[in-house]
């Protein structure tokens, strides 16, 4: 019987008293080379999820790059730059610049119902407002799809021991550096650090709880928000917040792209979304993200189907399992270990943990007996082998550089003036010439070399690639694991107060964009 906190039921309230959800995101890069498409299709996608689930627009807050400018701030790759273009541009531009520069193109997004441009003031006054609109039952989902920071130093701070007017030793002695502070990016490297958030946070009343979902690199920083200042050091917040994450605080996240065809995106934001609305982006129905049966898809479903779907370099994590890693343990009550079958974890894992616990072993290549040691012994040999690939990629790369330079000479010894891409020779060649200059280069034994040479690198590319992925996998199954044993004694290390607080976390966590119907976004009742 799952505990019912006193915050969750007030955002479950009954016919007598109405509550409302307020959705709010932020998305788009830190400029127009840095916005990629695929972070405006991440708010498409989840403007059209909301808007199935409520039946009509969203009630929803978009503040997305240069909000209403009319300039071209996406940048894109054009699939269909390789028509539009004489081959021999596409032939010059392998030899001479990246490969694919030729296909980049700039546009205006294309979305509708933006509130504003990415600038941390708006958001700030949007929260100011909230906090003077909202009431006990209302709930804000907050969902970033940008890029995001390290946690950063302090100017000065290193090496520094003593602060000047300090009195004391302990006045002296610098706080500890925070390295879960990390920040999110607005639109003109306009920055937003996780204590700065937890602050604009505050603001909302503590009967309010947040739902975040936030996929920018370094995400796992803002599971945080939990604590005062986000800083574990200081103390849990009294505002009730949950949140999910697509990546750790110290790793960058997989997901941004240029690239248009959203259905090969595998950023943990697209299974997130895909599984509370029931369809994927290429409008493919998602019947298997249901694990409790209920008829029903939570947050935490969600989040778990992500974890088993999505194949990328991303370690998605959540606020509960921050909060476990995070709370001071008793001296002389060590970590719990757990060495038996993944199998026996089934008396105390959730649902969605289960799930997870039974989907990702055979993923890398593990049986239904497997035990934990099996899992990190996997891991260990993922990471042997994703070392050893790699290594053969950069020698393959090195070839490859080699063989593009033999070629460029080569092409600069028969056309002198062609290495600038923007003079009239060049221009001329790749359109009056571009089936002789297709043919003589085509025919160069540089050219068959450095074919070949790609080639190989390619094929070492994909082999590293899955078996960083490979790894990735056997790390989130661990992770997994050990939230289950670290839940599983938290009664043995806890006070009821700390313990309670879990347990609210975990409801909210477990909460449904909509529950049933007569009831809103957020699984508010109408």
């Amino acid at each position: 019987m799952k505990t019912c906190s006193y915050l969750l039921a007030l955002s479950l309230v009954t016919s007598c008293c109405l509550a409302a959800d307020y959705c709010v995101t932020v998305g788009g890069g830190y400029s127009r080379s840095g916005n990629q498409v695929s972070i405006e299709r991440n708010v498409a996608f989840q403007q059209s999820v909301l808007a199935s689930l409520t039946g009509g627009p969203p009630s929803l807050d978009v503040f997305f790059s240069d909000g209403a400018g009319q300039g071209a701030d996406v940048v894109y790759r054009d699939p269909a730059a390789t028509e539009a273009h004489p081959s021999a541009l596409y032939l010059y531009a392998r030899i001479f610049s990246d490969d694919d520069s030729y296909a980049i193109r700039y546009r205006n997004h294309q979305l509708t119902g933006i509130a504003g441009p990415s600038h941390p003031k708006l958001l700030e006054l949007r929260l100011r407002t909230l906090a003077r609109k909202v009431g006990p039952g209302d709930r804000l989902l907050f969902y970033a799809t940008a890029h995001g920071g390290k946690a950063e130093q302090e100017p000065g701070r290193r090496g520094r021991r003593r602060r000047r007017g300090a009195e004391s030793e302990e006045q002296a002695q610098e706080p500890p550096f925070n390295e879960f502070n990390t920040t999110l990016y607005f639109w003109d490297r306009k920055t937003v650090a996780a204590s700065e958030f937890e602050a604009m946070l505050d603001r909302l009343p503590p009967d309010v709880p947040v739902i975040l979902v936030m996929v920018q690199c370094y995400s796992g920083g803002f599971s945080h928000v939990i604590f005062d200042e986000a800083n574990a050091q200081k103390g849990l917040s009294p505002h009730l917040r949950c949140g999910f994450f697509s990546q750790v605080h110290d790793r960058p996240a997989a997901g941004c792209t240029p690239d248009v065809e959203e259905a090969d995106y595998q950023e943990y934001s697209s299974f997130f979304w895909a599984a509370l609305g029931g369809v994927t982006r290429a409008g493919e129905p998602v019947t298997d993200a249901d694990y409790d049966g209920n008829g029903r898809v939570s947050f935490a479903e969600a989040h778990a189907y992500a974890v088993l779907q999505s194949d990328t370099i991303d370690i998605p994590i959540r606020t509960t399992g921050a909060f476990l890693r995070a709370i001071d343990r008793p001296q002389g009550h060590p970590e719990p270990r757990f060495e038996g079958k993944l199998s026996e974890l089934s008396r105390t894992a959730r649902s969605d943990q289960w799930a997870i616990l039974l989907g990702l072993p055979g993923k890398i290549g593990l049986g239904v007996d497997a035990t934990m040691q099996d899992v990190r012994n996997a891991q260990w040999r993922l990471r042997r082998e994703q070392r050893n690939a790699q290594r053969e990629l950069s020698r393959a790369a090195r070839d490859t550089l080699e063989a593009r330079r033999n070629l460029r000479e080569r092409v600069k010894e028969m056309w002198p003036d062609i290495e600038d891409g923007r003079n009239r020779y060049t221009r001329e060649l790749v359109s009056d010439h571009a089936d002789e200059f297709i043919e003589q280069v085509e025919s160069l034994p540089e050219y068959e070399a450095y074919l070949c040479a790609e080639d190989i690198r390619q094929q070492k590319d994909r082999l590293a690639d899955h078996l960083r992925c490979q790894e990735i996998k056997a790390l989130r199954l661990l992770r997994t694991c050990q939230n289950i044993l670290l839940a599983d004694d938290l009664p043995n290390v806890a006070s009821l107060e700390v313990l309670k607080r879990y347990e609210q976390m975990r409801d909210l966590e477990e909460g449904y964009l909509v529950n049933s119907p007569g009831e809103d976004v957020l699984g508010a009742r109408r």
